[in-house]
């Protein structure tokens, strides 16, 4: 027995692999990894690699961040807007209609200083195609309802990560006057 043994381990270190290149592939990687654990440059570039993804991931959460303020602001102007103009459309109808005006103020947007700005303009439909005082045959037109219509522009601007930010609202208010021909003169 001992002597096939030893013929067995003769033959096996003369005899070729059966692969070259499992062989190469197989000796190359026994000599530089060991079996035991990762080497220190691995852990080095794994460590570098997990560090730019942190890099990356906090970035995207801090853009995804200032965005969802700049979105949250901008909704706080207008709901801001829209109860300015809800008192306009009110006041509108208690008074007959709005007088032309400029007026401003400050308030507070979401803890920010905000400056708002409500202008008001009449606007002129006789001269802008409006209805015409006469019809053709020259003869006064009939009674008809005359409506008195403003132009109402609202803004409101802040200051945002070093940039002036503004929301406009323009719309138009009108209110029913009483007929033409009803008018006492």
């Amino acid at each position: 027995m001992t002597n096939q043994s030893t013929e067995e381990r003769k033959d096996r270190r003369t005899e070729e692999p059966k692969n070259p290149k499992t062989f190469f592939s197989s000796s190359v990687l026994q000599f530089f990894r060991p079996s035991n654990g990762l080497t220190l440059i691995e852990l080095m570039v794994s460590a570098v690699i997990l560090a730019i993804g942190l890099v990356l991931v906090a970035r995207g959460l801090m853009t995804a961040s200032s965005a969802l303020q700049a979105v949250d602001n901008r909704m706080e102007a207008f709901k801001f807007l829209d109860a300015k103009l809800t008192e306009l459309r009110q006041q509108a109808r208690e008074g007959g209609g709005l007088a032309p005006e400029r007026e401003t103020g400050t308030t507070q947007l979401n803890h920010r200083a905000a400056a708002w700005l409500v202008e008001i303009e009449p606007v002129d439909l006789e001269g802008a195609g409006g209805i015409p005082q006469e019809e053709a045959g020259g003869g006064a037109a009939p009674p008809r309802s005359e409506v008195a219509i403003a132009q109402v522009r609202l803004s409101v601007s802040w200051q945002e990560t070093r940039r002036q930010q503004e929301a406009v609202l323009v719309t138009y208010i009108g209110e029913k006057a009483a007929p033409v021909g009803d008018q006492p003169g």
